[in-house]
C-alpha cells in the first residue's frame, strides 16, 4: 500500500513532517475520492496509509484505507475493496469495539462493497449487524438505521427473502419519511427501490402508485425522477396499459437527456 513511498523514502522524511505530509495526503486523497476522481485519489491515499501507519495513527489509516477501498470498488475492483474494507473493520473492532459507531460505518461500507461483488451471504451478515448495534446502542443514529435497514431489503429481496424485504422497504421509508419529509430526495429514492421490489412481486399496480410518488417529490433529484418515470413506464407496460407506458418511457427519455445519460443505481444508499 505504499504508493511509491518505501520503507526508504519514509525514513528520509523528518519525522516533524510527516504528520503534516500525513495529513496533507489523506486531504487530497479524500477530496479527490469524494469529487470520484479516483485515479488522482489513490496515490495520494495509497501515501496517507503509508504514512499513517509508520506514525502509528490507526485512526486515520483506517479512514485512508476505507476511502481506497471506495475507490477500488468506483474501479471495478469489488474483489480487492472487499478484502481491504474487512481489514478496516477488523481493525476497527479491535480498537473501538463491535458496536462503535465507527465500527457500524465500517460494516455498513463492507456491506456495500461486499454486494457489488455478489457476496450477499457477507453483505446480510453485516447489515444484519449494524442494525442489532444500532438499535441496541446508538438508537439517536436514525439516518445509518435507515440506510441499513434499506440496503438490507434490497439484498433480501436479490436473495429471494421476499417477504422480509417488503417489511424492511416500508421500515426504512417510514424511517427515512420521519426524517426529512414526504417530499425529500431521501423518500423519493427509498420508494424507487421499493417500487422496483414491487414490479418483482408481480405487484405492478402498488408499484405504480410508488413511482408516481417519485416523480412527484418536490425534493427528487434529477436521476431518480428519470429512474421513477422508466420504471413508471414499465409499471404500465404490466398492466396493459400501452399507450400510458409509451407516453412515461419518452418522457424518461428526455430527463435521461437532460442529466447526460443513464446510470441506474439502487438508490438505497
Amino acid at each position: 500500500l505504499a504508493g511509491g513511498l518505501g520503507d526508504d523514502a519514509l525514513e528520509r522524511i523528518k519525522p516533524d513532517w510527516r504528520e503534516q505530509l500525513a495529513r496533507a495526503s489523506l486531504l487530497a486523497g479524500s477530496v479527490r475520492y469524494h469529487r470520484d476522481q479516483c485515479d488522482q485519489a489513490e496515490p495520494w491515499l495509497r501515501r496517507a496509509v503509508a504514512l499513517y501507519d509508520a506514525l502509528g495513527n490507526a485512526d486515520n489509516s483506517a479512514e485512508a484505507r476505507s476511502n481506497l477501498a471506495g475507490c477500488l470498488r468506483r474501479t471495478g475492483d469489488f474483489k480487492q475493496a472487499v478484502a481491504l474494507q474487512q481489514q478496516v473493520l477488523s481493525d476497527t473492532v479491535a480498537r473501538l469495539g463491535p458496536d462503535a459507531p465507527r465500527t457500524l460505518e465500517q460494516r455498513f461500507a463492507l456491506a456495500v462493497f461486499a454486494t457489488d461483488l455478489g457476496n450477499y451471504k457477507l453483505a446480510e451478515h453485516e447489515l444484519r449487524s449494524a442494525i442489532r448495534g444500532i438499535e441496541h446502542s446508538h438508537p439517536d443514529m436514525r439516518v445509518a438505521l435507515g440506510a441499513s435497514v434499506l440496503r438490507l431489503a434490497s439484498v433480501l429481496d436479490r436473495v429471494g427473502q421476499s417477504e422480509e424485504a417488503g417489511r424492511l422497504f416500508k421500515r426504512g421509508i417510514a424511517i427515512r419519511n420521519e426524517l426529512y419529509g414526504s417530499d425529500s430526495a431521501a423518500v423519493a429514492a427509498a420508494r424507487f427501490s421499493y417500487g422496483t421490489y414491487l414490479l418483482g412481486q408481480q405487484h405492478p399496480g402498488r408499484a405504480e402508485a410508488e413511482f408516481r410518488a417519485v416523480i412527484n417529490a418536490a425534493g427528487a433529484e434529477p436521476a431518480t425522477r428519470a429512474h421513477g418515470l422508466r420504471y413508471l413506464g414499465r409499471a404500465l407496460r404490466d398492466q396493459g396499459r400501452l399507450t400510458d407506458a409509451i407516453v412515461q418511457l419518452k418522457a424518461a427519455e428526455k430527463a435521461y437527456r437532460s442529466i447526460g445519460g443513464l446510470e441506474l443505481d439502487d438508490g438505497v444508499g
